[in-house]
């Protein structure tokens, strides 16, 4: 069989990122939000979001879980006016600690009323905050693989129940270029379109991988015919061809891995890109899980993108 292999060719149009302050009317566009927990990876994802939200004139703001302090502070004492003053008591302190930090620690201002702190579970916080309507993308640290196993369900979850793209920043490679993963099963390329609003934003270039395997799984399904390596190549080559008209790119990567995620993995670690860009399908569309692969061990900098469905539902609750 003949491996079809295509080498990066052209530098997709791209821009700087801006330097000038946000107008008010950029602001009100939308916002990034934050999830931090205060620590090394929170001050990350907090100065890549700082720097996103100039470039693409959106606003910040900042979710933070706190633990509930009463037991502690009050004892066996039942005096719900006591309970109900000390906990907003505490919550007021948190979220200004948080506030501080963000301004000391990450060198990041962020406007007082945008800070939210709760009690209650990191994953519902964070996702009562993101289904807002004016939040445009949800930041956190990572990489979740760098993290221990316990710390791994919060990301899991978040990448099926997230209603806007997830944004997980780990480390920066080498190079300033963004890849976007994409499948060719959308013509609207929507993992393109966000990747190339991030290109545009860090003014970095845009790459597009599509992974074909050796027997092009994915086409052969789709259309129900047996697969052969011949057809294999034609789609590998049909796919390379269909990606530089449609999306109006030349640098298009096709790997011939036999997984999808570790072919996508593979050329991310070997281009050593700034940001991965990979969208998320709904999970009966998703056999393979190669979100959840990605996110399992993907070091550096990823961005999923929702597709439409692709929400799980909430405990209790029919799927759509």
């Amino acid at each position: 069989m003949t491996e079809v292999r295509i080498d990066t060719l052209a530098v997709c149009p791209s821009g700087r990122a801006g330097s000038a302050t946000r107008s008010e009317n950029e602001a009100e566009r939308g916002v990034l939000l934050v999830a931090v927990g205060l620590g090394a990876q929170s001050r990350a994802a907090l100065c890549w979001a700082e720097f996103l939200s100039r470039s693409l004139g959106l606003g910040l703001r900042l979710v933070h879980a706190a633990q509930d302090p009463l037991p502690a502070v009050l004892g066996d004492t039942t005096s719900e006016d006591l309970g109900a003053h000390a906990r907003s008591h505490w919550l007021r302190s948190i979220r200004e600690s948080v506030h501080s930090w963000a301004a000391c620690e990450a060198g990041v201002r962020v406007a007082f009323d945008e800070v939210l702190t709760d009690f209650g579970t990191p994953l519902d916080l964070i996702l009562a905050a993101a289904e807002q309507p004016d939040v445009k993308m949800l930041v956190l640290g990572g990489p979740p693989s760098g993290t221990s196993p316990a710390l791994r369900d919060l990301p899991r979850q978040l990448l099926r129940r997230c209603p806007c793209p997830l944004l997980f920043v780990g480390s920066q490679g080498l190079r300033p270029l963004v890849m976007a993963a994409t499948d060719c099963s959308d013509p609207k390329l929507p993992v393109f379109i966000e990747a190339w609003r991030m290109a545009a934003a860090l003014g970095d270039r845009l790459v597009v991988v599509h992974n074909v395997d050796h027997a092009a799984t994915q086409f052969t399904e789709r259309i129900g015919l047996h697969p052969s390596a011949a057809l294999a190549d034609t789609v590998a080559y049909r796919s390379r061809q269909w990606l530089q008209k449609s999306a109006a790119v030349g640098d298009v990567l096709i790997t011939r891995d036999a997984d999808n995620a570790q072919g996508v993995l593979a050329a991310a670690q070997r281009l050593d890109a700034d940001l991965l860009v990979v969208g998320v399908k709904p999970e009966t569309k998703a056999p393979n899980r190669t979100a959840e692969q990605i996110l399992a061990e993907v070091q550096h900098t990823v961005l999923f993108v929702p597709f439409a469905g692709s929400r799980a539902p909430e405990p209790g609750q029919r799927p759509a």
